[in-house]
């Protein structure tokens, strides 16, 4: 599903989707003076992670505008002021528009678009905020964000139709809001269940009301880590875990033994069956929450490039189940419990409906 990497900086490219939008190979594209910069949060760009899609959209441009892109990971030691020092040498750069990825960036973000208006920025899969941490808006800055809550909630209700054991895992990458509130809209999904079927899931990882006790890896998007910490939970009797630590990669257990056999997962970001990372633990994987990225980032360069870019909350881009910026992946060789397709399907279109809500800052509950 993505563009090849090894071409990130040229002004112009001919490259193939796969998988994605079409695009005619044999078309003339007339580069054009508009320079659109990437900055990661991450050190590299992992294969099916939000900033590979964001690069993806980014790319898709090149291919059907003519724009040319930078890319600039961030340093191993990241922090708040490295990823400030980050925007500003992409602002030195020329950029016309700069994308960043995370709710890691959105104070540098922040920091850095106030003093620099004449720069659009594109923020991906986060909310704006001060340094002091409160909500914020500005008019040269398009948060683009993604109601994986909502979606997650499906998760959580597939989750606790599939166990076995009567218990399911569910962690997170960090102790933040957004992280948060998926972990919580999985947990509703498997409170619905046990309402609908008179049953008694029980979910560990994130057990209780208070996020302070759930547990969370100590780096963000560590695969190694997620890995270590979903069979962690999986030893302690979870059959069904979902994990939201910010990596698309799952290995196989640390202590040995084949993926068959052993726990159900579910991904984020990306559907995880389909990328090649996770080939060895395809057969264990249940589901995926993905986030339909490109697209919203294609669109937001096109806007710039046209002069119509919008920022601020007028300009917030949210994907959601009913637009397909997030959703619930189909199964795969893992089969859903009978009936189970039926009954997400009718939760989804609830959810679409606004006839059940699944609170979480995205929808500003």
């Amino acid at each position: 599903m993505n563009i090849a990497r090894s071409l990130a900086g040229l002004s112009l490219v001919s490259l193939a989707l796969t998988g994605c939008t079409p695009v005619n190979e044999e078309a003339q594209v007339t580069p054009v003076d508009y320079k659109v910069c990437l900055a990661t949060s991450e050190t590299a760009i992992e294969t099916g992670s939000i900033a590979d899609q964001a690069l993806e959209g980014i790319q898709r441009a090149v291919l059907n505008k003519g724009v040319s892109y930078k890319v600039l990971n961030a340093r191993t030691d990241a922090t708040t002021i490295s990823y400030i020092s980050e925007l500003k040498n992409l602002v030195r750069s020329d950029c016309n528009l700069i994308v960043a990825v995370s709710h890691r960036m959105s104070v540098a973000t922040y920091r850095v678009a106030k003093a620099n208006t004449k720069v659009n920025f594109v923020l991906v899969d986060a909310a704006l905020t001060t340094s002091a941490k409160a909500p914020a808006s500005l008019p040269n800055v398009r948060e683009l964000r993604f109601d994986a809550p909502a979606a997650a909630f499906l998760a959580g209700y597939l989750a606790a139709s599939a166990t076995k054991t009567q218990t399911v895992g569910a962690f997170g990458g960090a102790n933040v809001k957004q992280v948060n509130d998926v972990l919580a809209g999985f947990k509703k999904g498997v409170d619905t269940y046990n309402d609908q079927n008179n049953a008694a899931v029980g979910v560990i990882g994130a057990a209780g009301d208070y996020p302070s006790r759930w547990q969370f890896t100590s780096t963000w998007a560590s695969s190694k880590e997620q890995t270590a910490l979903a069979y962690k939970l999986a030893d302690a009797g979870a059959d069904v875990i979902f994990a939201y630590a910010g990596s698309t990669t799952l290995g196989l257990n640390p202590a040995g033994g084949a993926a068959l056999g052993g726990p159900a997962f579910i991904g984020v970001d990306s559907d995880w069956f389909n990328l090649a990372q996770n080939s060895d633990v395809a057969p264990a994987l249940l589901a995926s929450v993905t986030k339909n990225i490109a697209p919203a980032v294609e669109g937001s360069i096109a806007s710039g490039l046209a002069g119509a870019f919008s920022g601020g909350q007028s300009g917030r881009f949210v994907g959601t189940l009913a637009n397909g910026g997030v959703a619930l992946t189909g199964q795969h060789e893992l089969e859903y419990p009978s009936g189970v397709a039926a009954a997400l399907e009718e939760l989804q279109a609830q959810i679409a409906a606004g006839t059940l809500v699944v609170d979480s800052s995205v929808n500003n509950k």
